[in-house]
């Protein structure tokens, strides 16, 4: 049996990201024994995909860490793997193809001496999904899909959601890349008023930001999720919302994977033209600096895809993206 290796770390948003090129490269290699190599953050969400026989987690031994190296690469040899897709395109994945020993496999990489290299790395001009097109095509992989996670599921009945309701993402982990929580308390009352309940989730670690926007949301109902939810039940939630909206997360990654709408904010700290989600009911502002971003033109923009909603079917709704320098 074929051994195959594919290299990807990252956060979230890039592991969905990944989710086409994961299944294409199943679909070329389907009775191949396909170890995924990753940060142990995820793993959990890659042992619940149908993509991978095995998971391993990235020691990331530094190149200083001789013993760490040497132990690696044994590892590395030991397996015989007819070929590595290195998604992740890294000085350290890099690293690996140059300790693997002489003999080495069929590589899908960017290092230049590799059989099947690659010009557009992380970091060019060039979006992620086409990156990933190029990189595939060029090691004789012609079909990638979009990103999807129909595999990702739960039963979110104990929440016990209305029909309509919306995802508000305020948190993640840059906050230079968070919108004011002024700006989202708005937002929320905006939303009640249109007969909508405004749902807010994020990790633990968003907890006290929804707290600060909840509080400018006394009048209104709302449900704080914050912390109470798995990334499965995220994305189920995201199934039944009307749109999410939010900052640029992993969560928002998330969201757009399962089809729902979003409406994304981004900062300057943000590549919008390198990894917005595809779609075509993804919408996204950007302002270079969020503390100048007015509610106002979330809300107008929003109430401009509301009346697209009533008068368009899905397939016909234009992207829609909004910049200010």
């Amino acid at each position: 049996m074929d051994k195959i290796l594919v290299i990807k770390h990252g956060g979230l948003g890039e592991f969905i990201q990944a989710t086409g090129a994961f299944s294409a490269i199943r679909e070329k290699h389907k009775s191949a024994h396909i170890i995924f190599l990753t940060k142990e953050k995820y793993s959990d969400l890659a042992k619940k995909s149908p993509y991978f026989n095995e998971i391993w987690i990235d020691p990331m031994p530094a190149i200083w860490d001789i013993p760490a190296l040497l132990k690696f690469s044994k590892k590395l040899r030991e397996e015989k793997f007819q070929r590595v897709y290195d998604l992740e395109c890294s000085t350290q994945s890099n690293l690996y193809f140059r300790i693997i020993g002489r003999k080495k496999p069929e590589w899908s990489g960017s290092i230049k001496w590799c059989s099947h290299p690659i010009k557009n790395t992380i970091g060019s001009f060039v979006h992620i999904l086409d990156r990933y097109d190029e990189q595939l095509a060029i090691a004789g992989i012609e079909s990638v899909p979009m990103p999807e996670i129909s595999w990702l599921l739960s039963d979110v009945s104990r929440f016990a959601l209305p029909e309509g309701y919306v995802l508000i993402l305020p948190g993640g982990r840059n906050r230079k890349k968070r919108w004011h929580k002024e700006g989202f308390a708005e937002l929320a009352n905006w939303l009640a008023d249109f007969g909508l309940l405004p749902v807010f989730v994020g990790d633990s670690g968003d907890r006290s930001i929804v707290t600060s926007i909840i509080k400018d949301c006394a009048n209104i109902n709302v449900l704080d999720l914050t912390g109470e939810t798995s990334l499965a039940d995220a994305a189920q939630l995201a199934r039944g919302a009307v749109i999410t909206i939010g900052n640029d997360t992993g969560l928002m990654q998330l969201s757009a994977a399962v089809g729902c709408p979003c409406l994304i904010i981004y900062s300057k700290h943000s590549f919008l033209e390198n990894n917005i989600p595809a779609g075509a009911s993804i919408f996204a502002i950007k302002e270079n600096d969020l503390s100048k971003l007015e509610p106002e033109r979330v809300l107008g923009l929003l109430e401009e895809l509301f009346e697209i909603e009533e008068n368009l079917d899905t397939d016909e709704k234009p992207p829609k993206t909004q910049h200010s320098e």
